[in-house]
């Protein structure tokens, strides 16, 4: 598997695998168009790595490495107004998008904020369950220890359904703090790289 810079053609299928990688997210509850605005808002974002995985020229997977994660939504939303206004309004009655929305706009942030952060890492469906998972984190922690980084830090959703926690801890990540944001329950975790 190979780790490489994205181009810009490839933003579109990013959208796509996120969608059908985050179900319950604020991209995702916002639809597939604004996803793919959110992903040429990254594209433009001096704070962001997108890094794609693939396999004989079919994209595995990939990540969106932070450099301010704290803000990366509030900055999407800045930098994206319309577009994010057009599909929030599209979908006005969803509740859950309704607090998802305010409680991000609004919240004080409880982050230990550190950087960089894996913002989103996802496989496509296709691939899921066959260990790219596993060599895309170590390519993504080979990229940035050799851009002399020295740690990684990942926030992730607490709870049972969640895999994503003992894959980190499997991959010597250990938890930081526990904490719960809009009601939902969510783990830091760091790894020394």
């Amino acid at each position: 598997m190979k780790l490489r810079k994205y181009s810009k053609a490839e933003l579109k299928e990013l959208s796509n695998i996120h969608y059908t990688s985050f179900s319950d997210g604020i991209l995702t509850l916002l639809g597939p168009k604004y996803l793919e605005v959110f992903y040429n808002f990254l594209d433009q974002s001096e704070l962001e790595d997108i890094l794609i995985f693939n396999k004989k020229k079919v994209i595995v997977g990939y990540c969106v490495i932070s450099y301010d994660t704290k803000t990366i939504l509030n900055r999407a939303i800045a930098a994206t107004f319309l577009d994010f206004s057009k599909a929030f309004f599209l979908r006005l009655f969803n509740i859950k998008l309704q607090k998802i929305v305010f409680s991000t706009l609004f919240k004080v942030n409880s982050s230990i904020h550190e950087s960089p952060e894996i913002a989103y890492i996802a496989i496509s469906e296709e691939f899921t369950g066959k260990g790219y998972g596993e060599e895309m984190l170590n390519e993504v922690c080979a990229f940035l220890k050799k851009n002399a980084y020295k740690n990684i830090y990942v926030k992730t959703m607490d709870s049972i359904e969640n895999r994503a926690v003992n894959f980190y801890k499997k991959n010597k990540f250990f938890l930081l703090k526990k904490t719960t944001v809009s009601g939902k329950n969510y783990v830091y975790l760091k790894k020394n790289l």
